[in-house]
């Protein structure tokens, strides 16, 4: 009886090599495509998290301090800190405010908050009119290549 040896071969044809690659370059180049959309939109996500966050922690700091904490649109972005007694009838954070965020956003982004770009926090955590003292709402609004992102009302 003859035995006959069947040679196994290992590994992959160029043909299927070839056939990988393709596969993978045809993935790569939708990725790469949607990988600034992709990118975009997480750092959209990402902002308007950061505000809310930020509007949490204005309320809770004016609460522990009892003191008053402004949240006020700045040209490229917005800051938050104390405004103590005197207070500044223009919503001014003072200057020696141990709380001194500062965030600056994209030149996409566009933030605006309403009234008066400022939202007063008093030291109940309420929102207030800066020169009556009264309860109220504020709004913020913010936008990127004029979609809207966020329209948060506060108060």
């Amino acid at each position: 009886m003859k035995k006959t040896h069947i040679l196994r071969q290992n590994g992959a044809t160029l043909l299927e090599l070839l056939g990988v690659l393709s596969i993978l370059s045809l993935a790569f180049t939708i990725g790469g495509v949607h990988l600034a959309s992709i990118q975009k939109s997480f750092r959209n996500g990402s902002i308007k998290q950061l505000i809310r966050d930020d509007l949490l922690l204005a309320e809770s700091k004016s609460i522990a301090e009892r003191a008053r904490v402004i949240f006020r649109e700045t040209p490229n972005g917005y800051q938050v800190g104390f405004d103590y007694p005197p207070y500044s009838g223009t919503g001014q954070i003072d200057t020696v405010s141990p709380l001194d965020i500062r965030r600056t956003v994209s030149s996409e982004v566009k933030i605006s908050i309403e009234p008066l770009g400022r939202i007063i926090f008093d030291s109940r955590g309420n929102v207030i009119d800066g020169t009556t003292g009264d309860r109220t709402t504020g709004l913020i609004r913010v936008t990127s290549s004029d979609k809207p992102l966020l329209s948060e009302i506060v108060g």
